[in-house]
């Protein structure tokens, strides 16, 4: 009886419905793709003749051992890419010695361009049967077309996620149609790739170098098989019906392989049977998952209590795993309390980084402990070997510092007015503030915090002579708000403060991730309830856009401050909170619209890390100061007025500003 030639193959659709069914709870849905696997792998080539006779190789040492029929088999070995999807693969072959001729040690065989494609039952039906075509090259003659069908049922048996690299298979699938031949005790068992006794279809014209060689539909081959085995004891011994002593034990089971239809072997069938194939990749992976880095590393100290965690992996790995209950935790290390967020891959379904991001702001001053479970897995299906667990510390409180000491001088936080060119119009030092930021609003109408948190200039530095306060405060969390300046403090109370139908009265504020946004009432000698939005980076420099010594995007620079405010802050001291340049007009802060101020940005950098100078000469030795282009500079030593446009300009922007006042009165009701 005719072994089996096809079994059910496993549709694809069939397995990408599963796939979706099992991971609808999932916050990831992967979408069906295509594994790409390759083997390496380990088998035997037999060339038998148009009757089933065993040609034999006559070169060592398969030629001495008994084991392989005395060179009636040789041992080879190659590799094999598979798309489980496309269902098509390339193989190669290392090249080995067949038979003596004009080479000493025997002429090499090697077989090149070899592909490979599922057909079903080689028929038009579903099937487990594997069509490969190959040109052979051996003693001068190259190019040789050579045709097998393969018996892929263990191999495609295999397929799936439980296959990861180093998994081997093997022991699996059917017996070769070789098996029948000759005393088919040599030992090739059942093997994944099993060459069987179909013949291609020969594609017209084919000659020598024409590949491919053979194609569908295949036909079945009944040739009266020379030697057939008839011990019913051998391993995949095969009943023949029709056996005839009389004949020398003939059976119509069929030779193994295809006929060649070129060469010096024309009619002859080469076999290749694979026994063992080792996964040595999937899907690019070659080898187990693991982590290269994280974001904060382990044992750091200082990190930003607004900032997420990244970790990195060795290799892409499936988001639905890291996504995964339990699979990416954060807690507090004390208390073992689990913080809420979010796990997302930087893109796709597979990523070789993800980020979690808390759905608050983490504790000042606390211990955090990251975990990834072994139940996380990369793209090939593999997990990761142990548990990852690694621990940090978040930032402490910032604190506005005011320096008293004689040898100091205020560095503090602080408050920065650009033009709508850029260019430093003032501010203050020693800024004073009581921000919650662990407690952030995620709507336009939150009003989280909004009545306890407080800005203000710490005396005695001024803005123009003139102290300032910011009230009815809100932090906004990542997001993109309309800010509607025309609404009052008490609808902002209220939460009933909605964006403006008309957009000039609103003012745009994109938050993004680890960032911190603003939106305050400023409040500055006789103006009041002015909007102001500012958008801060934790523990960030401010911007210096040009990097020259243009006054554009600047702090105030020297040893003295060139404005109002006395000394100046350290331009490259790092801040707990950094204003941004939120509008993307390369101008930091975000312009305001109502107020005495339209156009004009107010920004406020809060907690620096280095918040105090030493004093800076007393006024009588220090140089005069040097005068920047677009600034206010205030200074008692003696100045030619001429010198002084700063001054000339402050007295008429005050000027000004009485006349903005009467006429544009503020209309927010405090």
């Amino acid at each position: 009886m005719k072994q089996t030639k096809s079994s059910t193959l496993l549709k694809k659709s069939a397995l990408t419905a599963a796939v979706a069914i099992a991971l609808g709870t999932s916050n990831f849905t992967d979408t069906a793709y295509a594994d790409n696997y390759v083997f390496s792998f380990s088998g035997v080539f037999t060339m038998l003749t148009s009757t089933g006779a065993g040609v034999q190789n006559n070169v060592g040492p398969y030629f001495y051992d008994a084991t392989w029929g005395y060179g009636q088999r040789t041992q080879i070995t190659g590799t094999l890419t598979y798309d489980d999807v496309a269902q098509t693969g390339t193989m190669t072959i290392a090249p080995f010695s067949f038979q003596a001729g004009t080479i000493a040690g025997g002429d090499p065989a090697a077989a090149n361009g070899i592909t490979v494609a599922a057909i079903g039952d080689g028929l038009g039906g579903s099937g487990n049967l594997l069509l490969g075509n190959m040109l052979f090259d051996w003693h001068g003659n190259n190019g040789i077309p050579v045709s097998i069908v393969w018996d892929a049922s263990g191999l495609l048996g295999a397929l799936g996620g439980s296959l990861t690299p180093g998994s081997v298979i093997t022991g699996s699938g059917v017996y070769p149609a070789s098996n029948g031949f000759f005393k088919g005790s040599y030992p090739i068992g059942l093997s994944p790739l099993a060459t069987t006794s179909w013949n291609t279809t020969t594609i017209s014209g084919a000659t020598l170098g024409t590949n491919p060689s053979g194609t569908t539909p295949v036909i079945a081959d009944t040739t009266l098989v020379t030697n057939y085995d008839i011990d019913q004891t051998t391993a995949g011994y095969q009943t023949c019906a029709d056996l005839s002593t009389a004949t020398g034990n003939q059976c119509a089971l069929g030779v193994g392989g295809s006929p060649m239809v070129a060469g010096p072997f024309s009619g002859f069938n080469a076999n290749f049977d694979i026994i063992s194939m080792t996964v040595t990749s999937k899907n690019g992976v070659s080898g187990p998952p693991s982590v290269v880095s994280t974001l904060p590393s382990n044992a750091t100290t200082s990190f930003s209590i607004n900032s997420s965690i990244t970790v990195t992996f060795t290799q892409n790995m499936t988001a639905s795993t890291v996504a995964a209950g339990g699979a990416f935790t954060l807690v507090e290390t004390a208390t073992s309390t689990p913080v809420s967020g979010t796990v997302a891959p930087s893109s796709g379904t597979t990523s070789s980084t993800f980020t979690f991001t808390p759905s608050a702001a983490l504790k000042y001053s606390t211990q955090y402990t990251a975990t990834l479970a072994t139940s996380i897995q990369d793209a090939a299906g593999q997990n990761l070997s142990a548990a990852y667990t690694w621990s940090f510390t978040t930032q402490a409180q910032p604190v506005a510092t005011s320096c008293t000491a004689a040898s100091q001088v205020p560095q503090g936080s602080n408050f920065t007015m650009l033009t709508p060119a850029g260019i430093p119009f003032g501010g203050t030092n020693d800024v004073t503030y009581n921000l919650d930021f662990s407690n952030l609003n995620t709507s336009v109408t939150g009003t989280n915090g909004i009545m306890t948190n407080t800005l203000a200039s710490a005396l005695p530095e001024l803005f123009f002579g003139f102290a300032w306060t910011a009230h009815h405060i809100r932090l906004f969390a990542q997001g993109t708000y309309l800010i509607n300046t025309a609404c009052t403090a008490t609808q902002l109370e209220n939460g009933t403060c909605m964006p403006n139908n008309d957009s000039s009265k609103n003012l745009t504020m994109t938050v993004g991730a680890g960032q911190i946004g603003a939106h305050m009432l400023f409040d500055w000698h006789t103006s009041s309830n002015i909007d102001v939005v500012n958008v801060w980076t934790p523990n960030a420099v401010w911007n210096d856009p040009d990097g020259t010594a243009i006054s554009k995007n600047n702090l105030w620079v020297g040893e003295r401050w060139a404005g109002p405010a006395g000394v100046t802050v350290n331009p490259a001291t790092t801040w707990a909170y950094v204003s941004t340049d939120n509008d993307s007009n390369s101008i930091n802060g975000v312009g305001m619209i109502d107020g005495p101020f339209i156009g004009y940005n107010a920004n406020f950098n809060l907690g620096p890390a280095d918040s105090c100078l030493t004093a800076a000469p007393t006024q009588s030795a220090a140089p005069e100061v040097s005068k920047v282009s677009g600034g206010c500079s205030i200074s008692s030593l003696p100045v030619n007025p001429s010198e002084r446009a700063d001054w000339w300009l402050l007295a008429g922007f005050v000027a000004w500003l009485g006349v903005v006042r009467r006429r544009n009165k503020r209309q927010h009701q405090v």
